[in-house]
């Protein structure tokens, strides 16, 4: 996202003045400003998503990356049991404003549908995208809320490098865009809820009291 107010004095690229546009929507002043302090409560609310989040020692190669797993994983966030379908890894050498930036980034790939969706009542899948297209929408999710929360960034002359020497960009989404922007948002807010299809829901009572009968009997053939 190329911000077209940052143009002046300057040759204009064409696409500018579009995205400018969702820019000019988009800004809350104020409203989320990051801080060190903040960052395990985001952790934990992209868990409550159904989000695995693990960070590991990815050397000067790569700041993150997210996944569909494999097989369906169980997450154990607070007293829930939550369906999970994708992992975002993150380099544990990077600094907290860093983190900040490349979970931004990965959450893009999720909301705007590029590794599917376990609901299509969440959000839409996208797969098929090339890996151009998929990494220019994803950017520029996480250009508009890093600049929304103050965060310092370099997207936005990474995304201009996107452009053509005519200055036309990759084919895009702008509403699959600001979509995973209104969906980050509140992952951003204090609480949090997890969408009911992702929660994994207790045994019935009859089942939980016939396990119970089950060890009773059990504790009593031992002491015979």
């Amino acid at each position: 996202v190329y911000d077209y107010s940052d143009t002046e004095g300057e040759e204009s690229l064409p696409f500018a003045e579009i995205v400018n546009d969702a820019v000019t929507r988009f800004k809350r002043s104020g409203r989320f400003r990051w801080d060190s302090s903040g960052y395990d409560r985001i952790v934990r609310n992209v868990q409550l998503m159904g989000v695995g989040y693990a960070e590991s020692d990815h050397g000067s190669s790569s700041g993150g990356f997210i996944q569909r797993n494999p097989h369906e994983r169980v997450l154990h966030v607070e007293d829930k049991r939550i369906r999970s379908l994708y992992t975002i890894g993150i380099n544990n050498n990077l600094n907290i404003e860093a983190k900040y930036r490349v979970l931004l980034h990965e959450l893009g790939h999720l909301f705007c549908g590029h590794l599917g969706t376990p609901d299509n009542r969440l959000w839409k899948s996208r797969q098929g995208l090339t890996k151009t297209q998929s990494e220019f929408e994803a950017e520029s999710v996480s250009y508009l809320l890093s600049r929304n929360m103050g965060i310092q960034s370099s997207s936005k002359e990474y995304l201009a490098g996107y452009a053509d020497d005519h200055g036309n960009l990759p084919s895009y989404s702008l509403h699959s865009i600001m979509f995973a922007v209104r969906k980050i948002e509140r992952i951003l807010s204090p609480d949090v809820t997890t969408p009911k299809s992702l929660l994994i829901k207790e045994a019935p009572s009859d089942s939980r009291n016939a396990s119970k009968e089950l060890d009773r009997l059990f504790d009593m053939l031992q002491q015979a």
